[in-house]
């Protein structure tokens, strides 16, 4: 089943008045600046306060790179429009690529245009027309490929491939050179200024053996060298035949895997040259590197494979319909695969059975026949959220825009269908941990209330339970039989709204399926209360939750967990919703120990009494509860009864209605602890006398 991650936005579709070659995407932050229409020349000022905005660097076949940024803050890219135009030189040669470096708040772009580098005006300078600076060091000449260092996006490291050769005729090499890029103070006319420009410094020039022997193996002629990607000490390149990787540190290079492998061994992680493909290894490669900067997809036909930064096989490969015209893999964790009529999503958390995870038609038809190649880049929206990414297509002179689906919307229509630990994946991809703790409690709620409509109760419960909007007192509505004094008094949370308010619990058929569900209640409940503190959760309807799981104690027959319920201090059980049940039900000890932290003493002692004396009985009880399992018979059980009445007579106090009527009975079945509770609450003789003169002139002298 099909998600909607991407949708292609009709409104953003956009010409450019040539070939795009190029892209790169960024961010900038702008307070006021001018804004030059791409129908005409004039300017505008828009005055404002500091805001992030987009910026889109589309690089195009005649040198020139238009810049386009978003005007309006938090609008997404709404207001999209050119803000200047930047050319590369006079020679009108295409921009090979376009480049963006950071460090921390500061970057820099630069582009690769006519074998020179090119280093574009800064976020700081004004819109309109610009020429772009020349970077002029002789150990650039013959660059063509660039890569920012992949594991360390936060510096302004630039490594540049070249060819060159040590005197004219000669063969040429292969050499990668780091640059370190940084801003220096202008002149004009003479005079220092404040304008800021681009400068260049080389730290490291190391030329690649292509041939084989010395530990390298055989890369071809640097012509056949097509793209690198840098990984601190590591370079990936992909050549005319082959994908190889090369240490900076042992000038060593060896082969990934030659692009004439079949997919079959590419899967596993082997093969090597000599290998014949479906294809006849003539399809389109590309280097892919994925966010988090460790590791890079290598696509060789109608395959990807994930290699470590250092070029080893991870096990992680995806299978395309077709040879891709371009893939495009920053927008975490999807992988989007462009082809001539259509876009491919996968998730790349799934195996490559299920990852594909959408497919959005393109309204023109990519045809290679067309001049320039399919150029993909993403870029974030003014909120800074992942639901305003953008993700760029051009092909010719046309861009196209798919935006990024809201997450919440993705998390509805997963829950819609039913999918609820896709939706709970989905909400953790928010890069905001405030939408993130949001998308997550909404989709859990939602996710337990549908499935209990469905009388699925353990997976609902198991998914409330981790939400900590959902409330002890939401369940309330499930038993309105036990509940209807409260249901006014529910604040009801609706979340999404997706499902309908609860109503009487549904139970699945089976024997037994109603008191295992009433079970499971009872046991969210119970650990509910357990996280509430001191005056926090429920409120109003606290009363209700003790009530309910009193009931359902009982309807489980469990007597330890009732009598641990009606034990615990500051419960606030409605005894008279539940005495008549405690009754018939034979939890007269449970009862009793209800009534005590209510503060009826004198009910509780003569339930105690009653049960002593034989005039009530406690039903048959399972293993724990307070009467079950003595050892010591009707001995023990006596005892144990007599140590709760005389409990509650010296916790009721000296003159209390249950000491009165309480100590003369405790007399008759342990007078040494009635003594001692006489002596303890400061009776005098006289008053002990009265107080046990109903006991007869025989018992009051032996005593």
């Amino acid at each position: 089943m099909q998600r909607r991650v991407f949708e292609l936005d009709q409104t953003r579709q956009a010409a450019c008045g040539s070939v795009v070659t190029a892209l790169a995407c960024s961010t900038v932050e702008c307070s006021g600046e001018q804004q030059v229409s791409s129908s005409s020349s004039s300017t505008r000022t828009q005055e404002g306060a500091q805001s992030r905005k987009g910026q889109l660097l589309v690089g195009l076949d005649d040198g020139r790179i238009e810049e386009y940024r978003d005007p309006d803050q938090g609008d997404g890219y709404g207001g999209l429009r050119l803000y200047r135009t930047t050319r590369c030189g006079n020679k009108q040669k295409p921009v090979d690529q376009v480049c963006v470096v950071s460090q921390g708040e500061s970057k820099m772009a630069c582009a690769l245009s006519g074998g020179s580098l090119w280093i574009l005006p800064g976020d700081a300078d004004s819109g309109g027309e610009h020429d772009a600076s020349q970077v002029k060091l002789s150990a650039l000449k013959g660059c063509f490929r660039l890569s920012a260092d992949n594991t360390n996006r936060g510096c302004r490291s630039l490594l540049c491939a070249c060819r060159f050769s040590l005197a004219p005729g000669l063969p040429k090499r292969l050499k990668l050179v780091v640059l370190e890029l940084g801003e220096t103070l202008g002149s004009d006319q003479g005079i220092r200024s404040r304008k800021r420009h681009g400068s260049a410094r080389v730290t490291h020039e190391q030329a690649v053996e292509t041939q084989p022997g010395g530990g390298s193996c055989d890369l071809g002629p640097p012509s056949a060298v097509r793209e690198v990607a840098w990984f601190g000490d590591s370079v990936l390149l992909r050549t005319d035949a082959r994908f190889a990787q090369f240490s900076l540190s042992t000038e060593l290079g060896r082969e990934v895997f030659a692009t004439t492998t079949p997919a079959s061994a590419l899967a596993s992680g082997g093969g090597g040259p000599g290998w014949e493909s479906r294809k006849g290894g003539e399809g389109r490669q590309g280097l892919v590197p994925l966010p988090g900067g460790q590791s890079c997809l290598l696509v060789a036909g109608d395959l990807g494979m994930t290699v470590s930064g250092e070029g080893e096989p991870t096990g992680s490969v995806v299978q395309f319909p077709a040879e891709p015209e371009a893939v495009h893999a920053s927008c975490d964790p999807y992988l989007l695969a462009v082809f001539a009529k259509s876009v491919y999503v996968y998730d790349s958390r799934k195996g490559p059975r299920d990852s594909h995870s959408q497919t959005l038609n393109l309204p023109i038809f990519l045809s290679p026949n067309k001049p320039g190649r399919v150029v993909v880049e993403s870029m974030m929206g003014s909120g800074g959220s992942s639901s305003s990414v953008l993700v760029v297509v051009a092909h010719g002179t046309d861009l196209f825009f798919l935006a990024r689906t809201g997450l919440e919307d993705q998390c509805r229509e997963a829950l819609r269908q039913g999918r609820h630990e896709e939706c709970l994946a989905i909400a953790e991809t928010s890069s905001r941990e405030e939408e993130r703790v949001e998308l997550e409690q909404n989709s859990r709620a939602e996710a337990g209330i549908a499935l209990l409509h469905q009388g699925r109760t353990r997976e609902a419960l198991g998914y409330l339970r981790g939400c900590d909007g959902f409330g002890a007192e939401q369940i309330l509505p499930l038993f309105p039989k036990y509940c209807a004094r409260w249901l006014h008094r529910v604040r009801r949370r609706r979340f999404w709204s997706m499902s309908p308010p609860l109503g009487e619990l549904v139970v699945e058929e089976g024997v037994g399926a109603e008191e295992g569900a009433k079970r499971l209640v009872a046991e969210f409940l119970r650990d509910r209360r357990t996280e509430r503190g001191e005056g926090e959760g429920e409120g109003e309807s606290r009363d209700g939750v003790d009530t309910l799981l009193c009931h359902l104690w009982l309807d489980c027959g469990e007597a330890k967990a009732l009598e641990a319920l009606c034990g615990e201090a500051g419960n606030e059980v409605c005894v008279e919703a539940v005495e008549g049940r405690m009754r018939e039900a034979g939890r007269i000890h449970a009862l009793a120990l209800l009534r005590e932290n209510t503060g009826n003493l004198l009910g509780a002692c003569e339930l105690w009494c009653g049960l002593a004396d034989g005039k009530r009985t406690e039903v048959e009880l399972r293993e724990g509860s307070f009467l079950s399992g003595l050892a010591g018979g009707e001995e023990e059980r006596q005892r144990k009864l007599v140590g709760e009445v005389a409990r509650a007579v010296a916790a009721a106090g000296k003159g209390s209605a249950c000491a009165l009527s309480r100590l003369p009975w405790l007399m008759r079945r342990d007078p040494q602890a009635a003594l001692g509770l006489l002596r303890e609450a400061g009776y005098g003789a006289g008053e002990a006398v009265e107080l046990l003169g109903e006991l007869g002139p025989d018992h009051q002298e032996r005593q």
